[in-house]
């Protein structure tokens, strides 16, 4: 087998988007899959991991394409791009790559706070759905990240005397800009449960709902826990096993 194919390349309205597309090796699938990462500090750690989930699906006859969202990576650079913006960056990267591929279904894999935008989108991009890591709500994940940022500064203050304390900033997060309205947005969000999910997948150390859709991945995530900000993520036997059942369900 041939090694994917892959390709950058940017799409959508005024070509703002910035995407990465990985050709199927083997025969070409009915369905077609895009990534939509988290954001943050959980972006940069995952992106050697999507990467080789790209590349797995890919190997198995899925084309995918994994993008930036706008005012993130390399896609355009918008001062406080709002957060439906990136509602409508996932609607174009299923139009792009249904286009693209020629794929009768689309599906989203969204993971972390991805999950939560795809499930948003999922209606208007006429696209299926796939959770990993999903959390609840926006809520939920934000209160997540923030006690990492307390615990951060934390780290960064025990040795300095209290007149040189640092001050954890309003509008930052983990080194990310977190202004009051983007915080307020992304709060707001809920995972949508007017969308019915293909799958629902859960790293091995994430509270597994009862739900005939739900698989048990073998690596833990260790989301929230600050020691593994810096350290890449890199599930190799989940996203291994997540193929295989995407393999065996999708056509």
């Amino acid at each position: 087998m041939t090694a994917p194919r892959l390709e950058a390349l940017h799409f959508g309205r005024d070509l703002r988007l910035f995407g990465l597309r990985s050709e199927p090796a083997a025969r070409p699938r009915q369905t077609a899959i895009v990534i939509c990462q988290s954001w943050g500090a959980e972006s940069m750690r995952c992106y050697r991991g999507l990467h080789l989930l790209a590349q797995q699906l890919a190997e198995r006859g899925f084309e995918t394409l994994r993008f930036d969202y706008t005012g993130t990576g390399d896609s355009a650079d918008i001062d406080d791009a709002p957060l439906p913006l990136w509602l409508d960056d996932i609607r174009d990267a299923a139009n792009e790559l249904r286009e693209l591929s020629g794929a009768r279904r689309i599906a989203l894999l969204g993971l972390r706070l991805g999950a939560l935008l795809a499930s948003e989108a999922a209606a208007a991009a006429q696209a299926e759905l796939l959770l990993w890591d999903a959390p609840q709500s926006g809520q939920q994940w934000s209160e997540q990240m923030l006690a990492m940022n307390r615990q951060q500064y934390e780290h960064k203050n025990r040795t300095r005397p209290l007149a040189l304390r640092l001050h954890i900033p309003h509008d930052e997060l983990l080194g990310s800009p977190w202004p009051s309205d983007f915080a307020a947005a992304i709060g707001a969000l809920q995972l949508n449960t007017g969308v019915r999910a293909l799958r629902h997948f859960h790293s091995a150390d994430t509270a597994i709902p009862r739900h005939p859709l739900a698989d048990a991945l073998p690596d833990a995530s260790h989301w929230g826990e600050i020691g593994k900000l810096d350290a890449p993520w890199v599930p190799a036997r989940s996203i291994a096993q997540l193929c295989e059942r995407l393999a065996e369900q999708l056509p």
